[in-house]
């Protein structure tokens, strides 16, 4: 769906598509995200939605998408983070990308992670450490209600 000049998706669209594991909204011309667009995605292992017009991250919008390791939502207009990664910190321990860069105001984070966290089970704590200095991020740089 990549480069389609999409500008609304309804919430239902991908309900019958439970096996996809990459969804590509990039470069299209999408403001808003339903809540519950992803919600029957929990195969889903890379979401990107750079490049568009978006400008908030709804409270349960990535709540169901347990094994995603990869998110690009650079090049938009999010200045609103309402999705808590810290507590549903166990829906995201495989992640491993976040790309929130160029987005309004101080609303610009990347996070990247090393491999060596999916191989060593000891490293889970570092792991937890770091979603949490995250998430304090992005409570100080997106977050317009906190």
């Amino acid at each position: 769906l990549f480069e389609n000049q999409i500008e609304v998706i309804p919430h239902d669209t991908f309900d019958d598509l439970k096996e996809l594991t990459h969804l590509d909204l990039d470069s299209n011309h999408i403001k808003v995200i339903q809540d519950d667009l992803l919600k029957n995605l929990e195969n889903l292992r890379v979401f990107a939605a750079a490049s568009n017009q978006i400008t908030e991250i709804p409270e349960n919008f990535f709540k169901k998408n347990i094994r995603l390791w990869k998110i690009d939502l650079a090049y938009n207009k999010i200045d609103n983070v309402k999705f808590d990664f810290q507590k549903n910190y166990g829906n995201f321990h495989n992640l491993s990308f976040l790309s929130l860069q160029v987005n309004r105001d101080r609303c610009d984070i990347l996070y990247t992670r090393d491999e060596k966290f999916f191989k060593e089970e000891d490293d889970f704590i570092d792991t937890k450490h770091e979603i949490q200095v995250l998430q304090k991020e992005i409570m100080e740089k997106c977050c317009k209600s906190c």
